[in-house]
C-alpha cells in the first residue's frame, strides 16, 4: 500500500501537469467530475477514495529528517480524487503513442514499480538505455535525483519525461493532451 500511494502520487502530477490551459479555478471539483459515479463504473473504481491525501505510514516517514525531504510540490499536494486520476492513468496505455504502453508497463508493481528486466522496452519494442528504476518511495527522492542519470530535478518532471522520449511512450505533451480530452472519462 506504501509503494501504491507513493506511485499514484507520481501520476496524480501527470493529471494537474496537463491542463489545457493552466487557469482552472478548482481543479479539485473538476477531477471529482471526471471521477464521478458514472466513470467509476466505467474505470471499476471503487466506490469511496483511498486516503491517499493523509495515509498511515509508518513512524519514521514523519521523522523530521524525512519529512523535510518529502518533495511534493507545495502549489499541487496530493488529494484523493487527484491521485485516484493519477492511478487511472498509470495503468493507461493511451498514455504511449500506440496504445501499447503504459507507466505500469515497465514500473511493475509486483516488482517494487520497477522494471526486472536489464533494459526497459518501449512502446515501438525499442530498448532504453537502462531499466525503470523503482518507483517506490519516489515522494522522499532528494530533488535532482530522478532517473539513473539524474537528469530530471523534480518529480514533476521526472513524470513527464518517459511519456515524451521517442523509445519509452513516444508522445508530445500536446498529442498527450488531446488523446487524454478524448476519453469518455
Amino acid at each position: 500500500m506504501k509503494n501504491s500511494i507513493l506511485m499514484i502520487s507520481m501520476a496524480g502530477i501527470i493529471a494537474f501537469s496537463c491542463s489545457t490551459d493552466g487557469n482552472t479555478e478548482d481543479p479539485i471539483n473538476e477531477l471529482e467530475e471526471i471521477v464521478n459515479e458514472e466513470n467509476s463504473e466505467l474505470l471499476d473504481l471503487p466506490t469511496e477514495f483511498y486516503n491517499y491525501a493523509n495515509p498511515n505510514l509508518p513512524g519514521y516517514f514523519r521523522d523530521q529528517d524525512v519529512a523535510e525531504i518529502d518533495n511534493t510540490p507545495g502549489n499541487n499536494p496530493v488529494t484523493d480524487v487527484g491521485a485516484t486520476l493519477g492511478r487511472v492513468l498509470f495503468y493507461d496505455k493511451t498514455m504511449s503513442g500506440n496504445n501499447t504502453v503504459s507507466c505500469a508497463s515497465c514500473h511493475v508493481q509486483g516488482n517494487g514499480f520497477a522494471d526486472p528486466d536489464r533494459l526497459s522496452e518501449g512502446f515501438e519494442g525499442g530498448l532504453t538505455g537502462r531499466n525503470s528504476m523503482s518507483l517506490s518511495n519516489a515522494r522522499y527522492y532528494e530533488n535532482g535525483s530522478f532517473f539513473w542519470d539524474e537528469r530530471a530535478n523534480t518529480l514533476e518532471e521526472q513524470v513527464l519525461m518517459p511519456i515524451q522520449d521517442d523509445v519509452q511512450m513516444g508522445l508530445t505533451l500536446t498529442e498527450l493532451v488531446s488523446k487524454l480530452q478524448g476519453k469518455d472519462y
